[in-house]
């Protein structure tokens, strides 16, 4: 049961891509956020205790029956859920919702998240693609249901103007298993593009062979501006193409897939959040120098600590990090401070206090990848070293009142923001909170990544128990040299025909085979030819037979046969006589040889109106089997009848 904490409540109320309430009795509204404040055009403050019933328009029993399932504190998620809401000014509002049973003060109460659908952005879209995504993962057990409905899923649900997913062959080009695109005329055209990853060639480097280089996600953002991707220029602007993304699917460490994605808008995976941000960092870097003036009132640091730039050496480390009198006091009160703000939104890759000369203060991270453009070191554990030494960022920390923006891609091809808001201490330039971010969207698109990854593993894991699982079958059942059923499997087979006869009231026979002229194969050519012999008379046995017939190996040269509803005894003895003919066919050995046997056969006829077990009638057929071999020389057919009936 999710637990509602403070900070946990901070993050909801500070979220761009949600509306959030949180209810309790008749759906009465405890806590709300601007999310959801906005989407209905009242402030936080007005919604506080009202129902939220009454900004829906959906049945009112179905609302109600969520809401008591909820305060009864009943762990059950209502995803999706398709709303219908009733703005301030009356304008019905599409809403997407998910609901959840959440604890707040010690009691259970309702959680509502909610996305406005008629200003649905991509990252909302991809959103709701990875639900879609992670219910196919657990329904579809097989890879190519998964991989086709996936590509729907982006041109459908997400919007792309086309989705192609494929693998690297032997050749290093991209094959392509399915595409999907709006119209068929677009699918045509893509099913004839050359894509590769060999970048001596002019179509292995565009963001397929760069994704599948890293194993990495790789964005395109201008497709058009990106000289490595000329090649395919043409077929960008035909179908107006801006911006293009390659997702690599991993199994068992190697790229398996790569979806491959086109849209039409320019800068697609990216959207610019820089007065969210620059007001995200000023709020920060407020908090930051209300602490450090508290403190210093408090005679905790002094204010000659604060402005300490002797940066001190620390031993075992590399590449290299300092400690200055101000270093302590940062990491008790300062990063806590960061540490809640990075949490606020997923698509934030760093938050950091560096002083004046660019040396980072307190720093935290929830991204371990390495950075490209001004910053090549990775930040996380960088603390105390100066990694921000460019220009543009120490004049933010130096001499700038405002902010500055900086933007870099990272070597996925991911854009990235730098923002620089300065903190100033008693009127005085200290340093800079500086701000990383990524895309909202590429966090997504890294979790599908990830759950298709594990998806495709999962199901290779299951195909290789179903294969085994077959191969025990077939073990268990079959006999491993001529691929027939064995004594275990005639044994069940035998009372299934039985249960049949006596059902439908038919004839059933039983025949047992015992080769002649075998063992002289074997003495004289070796085991290897006499089980080639063996491989042999059992393709034969089983082509002389009727499809209802059944053949099986009960070990060296004996095999028995069941015959359903034979009719009459002169239908058995055609079978019988072409069942002769056939064995007695010479068999070519490898050595150029060739062998004849022969064979003998004791047979059972068992009246439908006749109660035996499946042991009898074996062994009434073994007796004649043994009655035919002692009457080699004067019997007429090589066959005999049994001559105990019941």
């Amino acid at each position: 049961m999710t637990v509602i904490t403070d900070s946990l409540l901070a993050a909801l109320n500070n979220s761009s891509h949600f509306g959030c309430i949180i209810y309790e009795k008749d759906g009465k509204i405890i806590q709300a956020n601007k999310g959801i404040a906005n989407m209905l055009g009242y402030n936080e403050k007005e919604l506080i205790g009202r129902s939220f019933v009454y900004f829906v328009t959906n049945p009112e029993n179905d609302i109600n029956y969520i809401i008591e399932r909820r305060l009864a504190g009943e762990e059950f998620i209502r995803e999706n859920v398709n709303y219908i809401f009733k703005s301030r000014n009356n304008s019905l509002i599409p809403v997407s919702a998910s609901t959840y049973t959440v604890f707040y003060e010690n009691k259970p109460y309702g959680l509502m998240l909610a996305i406005d659908k008629s200003k649905e952005k991509s990252y909302e879209r991809i959103f709701l693609s990875l639900s879609q995504i992670n219910e196919l993962i657990v329904r579809v057990t097989d890879e190519e249901t998964l991989l086709r409905k996936i590509c729907d899923i982006f041109v459908d649900t997400v919007g792309y103007e086309a989705t192609i997913v494929g693998y690297i062959d032997d050749s290093k080009f991209f094959r392509q298993k399915y595409v999907k695109a709006k119209n068929k005329d677009h699918e045509e055209l893509l099913r004839a593009l050359i894509i590769g990853v060999d970048p001596d060639t002019p179509y292995g480097k565009g963001s397929v062979a760069r994704a599948f280089a890293s194993h990495k996600i790789y964005l395109v953002s201008h497709v058009m501006e990106d000289l490595a991707m000329s090649y395919w220029h043409d077929y960008f602007r035909s179908f107006n193409i801006n911006s293009s993304c390659s997702i690599p699917i991993i199994k068992n460490n190697k790229v398996e897939y790569i979806f491959l994605l086109f849209d039409s808008m320019q800068n697609s995976f990216i959207e610019n959040k820089t007065d969210e941000v620059v007001k995200m960092a000023a709020s920060c870097a407020a908090e930051v120098v209300s602490v450090v003036n508290d403190a210093v009132k408090n005679g905790e640091i002094s204010s000659s600590d604060i402005w300490d730039r002797d940066y001190i050496p620390l031993p075992d480390t590399n590449p290299q990090k300092y400690k200055t009198k101000f270093t302590d006091f940062v990491k008790k009160h300062i990063q806590p401070i960061e540490d809640k703000y990075l949490r606020i939104d997923p698509n934030l890759r760093f938050f950091v206090l560096t002083d004046d000369n660019g040396y980072v203060a307190a720093h935290n991270s929830i991204n371990d990848l390495p950075l490209t453009g001004d910053y090549k070191k990775d930040l996380t554990g960088n603390r105390s070293m100066r990694i921000f030494d460019d220009p543009v960022g120490l004049s933010v920390a130096r001499n700038t009142d405002g902010f500055i923006v900086q933007t870099y891609p990272r070597d996925n091809g991911e854009l990235m923001m730098d923002i620089g808001v300065p903190v100033f201490i008693d009127g005085r330039h200290w340093g800079a909170i500086r701000v990383g971010v990524g895309e909202d969207r590429m966090k997504l698109l890294e979790e599908i990544q990830l759950n298709v990854s594990y998806a495709l593993e999962k199901i290779e894991i299951q195909r290789e128990a179903l294969i085994l699982q077959e191969k025990l079958r077939i073990a268990a059942f079959f006999d491993a040299l001529t691929g027939l059923p064995n004594r275990r499997a005639l044994s069940d087979e035998l009372e299934k025909a039985i249960a049949r006869a006596t059902r439908h009231k038919w004839q059933m026979a039983v025949a047992m085979i015992d080769l002649d002229c075998f063992k002289p194969v074997n003495d004289t050519y070796g085991h290897e030819a006499g089980d080639s012999v063996l491989q042999v008379i059992g393709k034969r046995l089983r082509n002389s037979l009727r499809n209802t017939d059944y053949v099986a190996r009960l070990g060296g040269d004996e095999f028995v046969l069941i015959f359903e509803d034979y009719g009459n005894i002169d239908n058995l003895k055609l079978i019988f006589e072409k069942i002769e003919e056939n064995i007695r066919i010479p068999v070519a050995l490898s050595n150029e040889n060739a062998v004849s046997v022969g064979l003998s056969m004791g047979v059972y006829l068992c009246d439908s109106n006749n109660d035996i077990t499946s042991d009898a009638m074996l062994r009434y057929a073994d007796n004649a089997l043994y009655n035919s071999k002692e009457h080699k020389t004067d019997r007429t057919r090589y066959w005999t009848m049994a001559e105990k009936r019941l």
